[in-house]
């Protein structure tokens, strides 16, 4: 909940498009960090990616799942 500018709450409203925008800016960041590494010092480094990205992987799972949860709450009041 916000407050606006008359001190009255103001519910802020979370839906999947704005979830998966959030996840995917998230994961690209590991993924552009790997590619730098590649590209720039000629050769990638294997056992230092691979925890940021089953971190990622982790988090698109999750949020895939709060994603449903929160269309089905969705779908269920209309």
């Amino acid at each position: 909940m916000r407050k606006d500018e008359n001190a009255k709450e103001k519910q802020v409203n979370i839906t999947g498009r704005r979830i998966w925008v959030t996840a995917i800016i998230i994961n690209v960041i590991p993924i552009l960090i790997k590619l730098f590494n590649v590209l720039y010092f000629k050769h990638s480094f294997g056992e230092e990616f691979n925890y940021p990205y089953s971190i990622s992987l982790v988090t698109i799972l999750f949020l895939f799942v709060v994603t449903a949860i929160i269309e089905k709450k969705k779908n269920k009041i209309f």
